[in-house]
């Protein structure tokens, strides 16, 4: 995804660009003969910003989700723009995080062998409105890729009214937005990474898929062996489910077909989650443990796409789903399946702080108001 009706060069015709200029790679490639053409799709879609995309979430009719995808903002940009940063967003905490660590090997390698002076960087997830198309529930896992990260002014962020410390280029959103500010050997690397990323999320097969799977689980198992502290046993918790939500992702490369290979994946994707299971379990609750409230049991389902935008929220409601101190995309947590004790927990292992209950009450509470979610029986 690139967002094609913003003026600027850098935000975003070179992330169009990219777009572009990764499908003639490919097609190229394949033409002579150097790739096959790869199993499943691979589709470049520009459009007006996030609203654009949310319209194509909410109005295509289509079988089943996108497996996975990537959005490219403003890339390609010199590295006195940048400070020769590069950096691979993960995609929103709560889905498949198996691409994060793709991502990292393809970009990782494509520097390698032909870097414009771009340092890599693992980012975390930020929450701009295009990225949180990868809402578990209606969207698909999503990455950001960007060149542009520098310190600028304060800036109005979606979905929030309060104003946030932007970290854009000087030329951000103006007419200095220009081509000077592009890099040609910097899109160029940006273009090659993301053919490649997309080409070997397209063609994976049933081995590829569960060599991810099994890269996944090392993975996880290493993060859980290096946990310690208090909060330990929520925090492999919290590990143990996004292992599981990679798999069951991972699963959906499997073709259909009852076959011997098909069936042999199955097995192994399902032992890599009992490895996890048998590898570490998490100690027993003390009996101190403080049990949750009434209020907290409540299990909240959400009954609409992404997060409110709290400009067009009645301003009482916006009021209280601010004054709660969380991210819009912990709404994403409302599954239908989680208590509210639950995504207090999970919260509190995503921030790396307590997290108080009471806040996460304010905050579904309010949503409930607005109509987001409903309450679980």
């Amino acid at each position: 995804m690139a967002h094609s009706n913003e003026p600027g060069a850098l935000d975003n015709a070179s992330g169009v660009a990219v777009c572009i200029e990764a499908a003639r790679i490919l097609e190229k490639l394949i033409h002579k003969g150097a790739l096959q053409r790869p199993h499943r799709s691979i589709r470049m879609l520009h459009g007006y910003e996030c609203y654009g995309f949310f319209h194509y979430l909410e109005h295509t009719k289509r079988n089943e989700l996108p497996l996975a995808g990537v959005n490219i903002d403003t890339v390609g940009a010199k590295l006195e723009h940048c400070h020769g940063r590069l950096e691979w967003h993960a995609t929103v905490p709560m889905s498949a995080g198996f691409v994060n660590r793709l991502g990292r090997t393809v970009f990782r390698k494509t520097l390698e062998l032909a870097n414009p002076g771009y340092h890599y960087h693992d980012a975390p997830f930020v929450a701009t409105s295009d990225t949180l198309i990868g809402d578990p529930q209606y969207g698909f896992p999503c990455p950001w890729l960007t060149t542009t990260r520098r310190e600028g002014q304060a800036m109005f962020y979606a979905p929030y009214k309060k104003p946030v410390r932007s970290l854009f280029y000087d030329q951000y959103h103006s007419s200095a937005d220009t081509p000077a500010l592009l890099s040609r050997s910097g899109l160029r690397a940006c273009a090659t990474a993301i053919a490649a990323y997309l080409y070997f999320l397209a063609d994976a097969d049933t081995q590829q898929a569960s060599e991810l799977a099994s890269s996944e689980t090392r993975y996880f198992i290493n993060r859980m062996n290096r946990i310690k502290g208090r909060n330990r046993s929520a925090m492999i918790e919290y590990l143990r489910d996004a292992h599981r939500i990679s798999i069951t992702q991972l699963k959906r490369w499997i073709p259909p077909t009852q076959n011997a290979k098909s069936r042999e994946a199955v097995a192994h994707f399902d032992y890599c989650l009992n490895e996890i299971d048998q590898h570490l379990k998490p100690p027993q609750k003390t009996k101190g443990r403080q049990r949750a409230t009434k209020e907290l049991k409540r299990v909240p389902r959400r009954t609409a796409l992404l997060s409110p935008t709290l400009e067009n929220t009645p301003s009482p409601i916006a009021d209280r789903i601010e004054a709660s101190g969380l991210e819009p995309w912990a709404l994403f947590w409302a599954d239908g399946v989680r208590t509210l004790a639950q995504i207090t927990q999970c919260l509190t292992c995503e921030y790396k702080k307590p997290v108080d209950s009471k806040k996460v009450c304010q905050f579904f509470d309010a949503h409930y108001d607005l109509g987001y979610i409903t309450w679980n029986k």
